[in-house]
């Protein structure tokens, strides 16, 4: 990649425009970049590498912050680079994001960041993304890569030589991408603690099943089980013991199988005679209570045969009282005939008084109705002009709304009017403010510089004698010598002092922008205000006023357009209810005509039910003529109370003949069980319940025991049967897993560089050795050079302490005295002889390592003042003359004289007392 042309637009301290045609530079040779401090010679460099990797050279500098300070609000900023690589020409074009003026309207705008790349074939990739990624792809290397390659950059190489091995080796992995390897150290490392953990896991879990092995309080195995927990017993032996335990349990539970057999036999045989002998008890305490039950019942029988004779004399009247009943019975039909009668007449006569009331109501609903149709014709007459004002009334609303309209447009304008206003005071304000540290800083600034230039005037005229020349104007004669001031600024002080004055100019300079662009706002929505207001009033440059105007006249329509709308909303109500009547009028007098058609009908029903009653008033009264009583009622009472007395008699003759029968039944019952239960206990067994039941007891203790014995033991085979089982499964997982462990502990022992008796050097610093032991071997041929065979550059390969890493420290070998010693004991000249060296030596290493890439430029920013002009500048200017062999251009920024005669090829970089950068090319 080489640079063609470059083009910088509001660029870092670039304010306008700034083209440089670096193809007159040449392909290849030496040129330098000279100028003021902080003139924008790094800038250059920034602009090159922004271009191509959307980031500037610097690590501390961000293409965020490049947009001019300087530069006009209407200037965009931009970078364009036009390059040649591998015979091929491409343009890129690029800007970051920054605040711009907007193209419509007032204020500022974000511009997004944006790329173009222009390729040999007339082809355009627009996308910031995928130009990032061609020209990556194109040039073969990374921004990080590119900086190593191309780009020294000013104090940053010399980081290298000094920095410790953990520091370079993160270097090293960011430029030869070399963290794979580390990330392959960790995932061994996490595999090998993964493994471990579960390793451990499965010997607790071994541990665990131990602790659940059981034995009997009698078992001489327990000494062994005991041994097994303590953990002093390997696991194969463990397993065997456990099957001894589960082989004796076993035995021993057969034998408490069959003894329980046996007692469960007896216990049936026990249960079976204690049956008999209470049958036996049961029998003789029931005899016993039967012949009692017998002699009861016998003098229970005399008193019920004579209550029987007693009730069957009664019979004749009991008889007597019934027939009696039954023939007022068969009359209670016709006193039913007669209670309806009386009640259809009641019905009749209530339904008579409703109808009359009917007839009464309807008569004054129907005068009603009459009136009530009389009122809503006349206000039908009334409304008959309704609507006809609704037209005339909204013409004249909707002017007065558009006049609201017009006003509020002004109103708004009006607030806007005061907004900016407030804004310009504002404005103007901190202009004054800006203006005024302008002026104090500038002052100070100018007070420093002639107290510097007094200074350095005072040192020369320290040490002039009469009669020798002076080196400013070459006199031999001194009659006025300068005087050396008490105090004066040094180099660094007096540039802080221009820096801070040039940035309160800077700002002075935007505050005045920023209260220029606010007044021409305040006089251009001014203007619109004047222009609208004066077809409304009179007067209307008296702006001041018109707010009150414009709000009185608002109010004074509003209330305009509240009244139509009242006088609009009462007209629509008189045509509603004008349609309202049209629809309802008819239906009304239909509902009147059908009302008198009722009441007609209604009349006459009333005639016919008048008849009706008389006819059945006549017919109850010959009904009751017939009847002993004076209603059913009074029938029903005299009948059941008959009735009552006939069954008084028939229940006293019921219950007595009952309770005969049952004194009967009963003796013969009990004179059955008294014969059944002495034939049973002549024939039972004799049998002692008590020594029976006693017997019973033993045997179930017994019994009791030998099952909780058998239990417990059936428990304990059931956990050692699994624990045995647990134990075997996680012993062969154990051994799988400790082989894994051992396995992968190694590669991990080994990445990490912690095997026994060797220096510890982890797996990636291993790969980053082979790239150090060639970068060190490319930086000597030119170290030698410029130390004139003096030193060279070495790698530390041994450490005194094996714990630490090692692999990537430097030393520096001394071919005068034959010693190797520390890179931080070299002079400042020798330490940027021995930067420059391992940083070109590095460059040429990771072109080399990224598959022969082309890149035929390289800067190298700053660090020359160091070096002695006599012996060690030569040296080093030769240095790069032989990097630029092989058709390379290499770029040097600096400020030291003797470069400046050697190298004709120049860029001067210049600045005016505001701070803006300019560039030209001496070829």
């Amino acid at each position: 990649m080489r640079p063609i042309n470059l083009t910088m637009s509001a660029f870092g301290p670039y304010a306008g425009v700034q083209m440089l045609d670096m193809a007159q530079l040449g392909a290849e040779g030496l040129y330098l970049v000279t100028g003021d401090t902080g003139a924008g010679k790094t800038t250059i460099f920034d602009a090159i590498c922004y271009a191509l990797y959307d980031e500037p050279s610097g690590a501390s500098r961000d293409a965020r912050m490049m947009r001019s300070t300087y530069a006009d609000v209407d200037t965009d900023t931009y970078v364009e680079l036009t390059f040649d690589h591998m015979g091929k020409t491409y343009r890129v074009k690029r800007n970051p994001s920054y605040e711009r003026r907007k193209k419509k309207g007032e204020g500022t705008t974000l511009q997004d960041a944006a790329a173009e790349l222009y390729l040999p074939d007339d082809l355009v990739i627009a996308n910031r993304t995928k130009v990032n990624s061609y020209l990556q792809e194109l040039l073969g290397v990374d921004r990080e890569q590119f900086s190593q390659i191309s780009m020294l950059a000013q104090g940053e190489f010399k980081e290298l030589l000094v920095a410790e091995s953990g520091d370079r080796q993160k270097i090293f992995s960011k430029l030869f991408h070399t963290s794979r390897y580390f990330v392959l150290q960790k995932r061994l490392q996490d595999e090998t603690r993964k493994l471990q953990s579960e390793r451990d896991d499965m010997k607790k879990s071994i541990e665990q099943y131990i602790s659940g092995i059981v034995f009997g309080e009698d078992d001489p195995l327990g000494i062994g089980v005991q041994k097994a927990k303590d953990g002093q017993m390997p696991i194969d032996e463990v397993i065997t013991l456990i099957g001894k335990l589960i082989v004796t349990e076993k035995a021993r539970t057969d034998s408490y199988e069959k003894q329980i057999g046996t007692l469960e036999t007896r216990v049936g045989e026990l249960d079976t005679l204690i049956g008999k002998a209470q049958q036996t008890e049961k029998a003789r305490v029931q005899l016993e209570k039967a012949h009692l039950e017998l002699a009861n019942v016998q003098n229970d029988r005399t008193a019920a045969e004579a209550e029987l004779n007693r009730t069957k004399e009664a019979r004749p009247e009991t008889e007597e009282l019934q027939r009696q009943a039954a023939v007022i019975n068969n009359e209670l039909p016709n006193y039913e005939k007669l209670d309806e009668k009386r009640k259809n007449i009641a019905d009749e006569e209530q339904l008579l008084q409703r109808q009359n009331e009917q007839a009464e109501k309807g008569r004054m609903l129907v005068t009603d109705k009459q009136k009530s149709i009389e009122k809503l014709r006349l206000e039908q007459t009334q409304l008959a002009d309704a609507g006809e004002k609704i037209v005339a009334i909204t013409a004249s609303r909707e002017k007065m709304a558009d006049a609201v309209d017009y006003l509020n447009d002004i109103s708004r304008l009006l607030m806007e009017y005061s907004r900016r206003k407030q804004a310009v005071d504002k404005a103007q304000k901190q202009y004054l403010f800006d203006n005024d540290m302008y002026t104090r800083k500038q002052d100070m600034y100018e007070h420093m510089s002639t107290l510097y230039r007094n200074a350095q005037a005072g040192i020369l005229a320290k040490d002039l004698k009469e009669g020798q020349a002076c080196p400013v104007c070459g006199a031999t004669e001194h009659k006025l010598l300068a005087s050396l001031p008490k105090e004066a600024p040094t180099d660094a002080q007096l540039d802080d002092a221009k820096k801070d004055a040039d940035k309160a100019r800077d700002r002075a300079n935007a505050s005045a922008t920023d209260a220029k662009v606010k007044l021409a706002s305040v006089m251009e929505i001014r203007n619109s205000i004047i222009e609208q207001a004066g077809r409304k009033f009179d007067d209307p440059e008296d702006i001041d006023v018109l707010p009150e105007k414009v709000e009185k006249n608002i109010g004074y329509y509003n209330e305009k357009i509240a009244e139509a709308d009242r006088q609009i909303e009462a007209e629509r109500k008189r045509v509603s209810r004008r349609d309202e009547l049209a629809a309802k009028l008819p239906q009304e007098e239909e509902t009147f005509a059908g009302m008198q058609v009722k009441l007609a009908e209604l009349e006459r029903n009333i005639s016919a039910l008048t008849a009706k009653v008389v006819s059945d008033r006549e017919q109850a009264t010959e009904l009751a003529a017939g009847l002993r009583f004076r209603n059913r009622s009074e029938a029903e009472t005299k009948m059941n109370e008959i009735l009552g007395r006939a069954k008084k008699l028939q229940d006293s003759f019921d219950s007595a003949e009952k309770r005969y029968n049952a004194v009967i039944q009963d003796i013969k019952t009990l004179e059955g069980q008294i014969k059944a239960l002495t034939d049973t206990l002549e024939s039972a067994e004799k049998l002692e319940l008590a020594k029976l039941e006693e017997d019973k007891t033993a045997v179930r203790d017994e019994l009791g025991r030998i099952r909780l014995l058998m239990q417990d033991g059936n428990s304990r085979i059931r956990a050692n049967e699994t624990a045995m089982a647990n134990i075997g499964r996680k012993s062969d997982e154990l051994l799988a897993k400790e082989k894994e462990y051992v396995s992968v502990k190694s590669l991990y022992d080994t990445a990490s560089g912690n095997v026994s008796g060797k220096n510890k050097i982890n797996l990636e610093a291993y790969i980053q050795m082979s790239y150090f032991d060639r970068i060190i071997q490319r930086a000597n041929l030119r170290f030698l050079k410029m130390s004139d065979g003096q030193y060279e550059l070495g790698r530390v390969t041994d450490s005194s302490d094996r714990r630490s890493q090692i692999g990537l420290d430097l030393c520096v070998v001394d071919h005068y005295n034959g010693s190797r010693r520390d890179v931080k004991s070299l002079s400042g000249g020798e330490s940027f002889m021995a930067s420059l060296s391992l940083a070109l030596g590095l460059s040429d290493e990771v072109q080399a390592s990224a598959g022969g890439i082309q890149i035929d430029t390289m800067f190298v920013d700053e660090g020359f003042g160091s070096l002695d002009t006599e012996k060690t500048l030569p040296q080093a200017y030769k240095a790069l003359v032989s990097v630029t062999e092989g058709r390379k251009l290499v770029g040097i920024i600096s400020h030291v004289t003797e470069l400046k005669e050697k190298i004709d090829k120049q860029i001067v970089v210049e600045k005016d007392r505001t701070g803006r950068a300019k560039a030209r090319l001496v070829v």
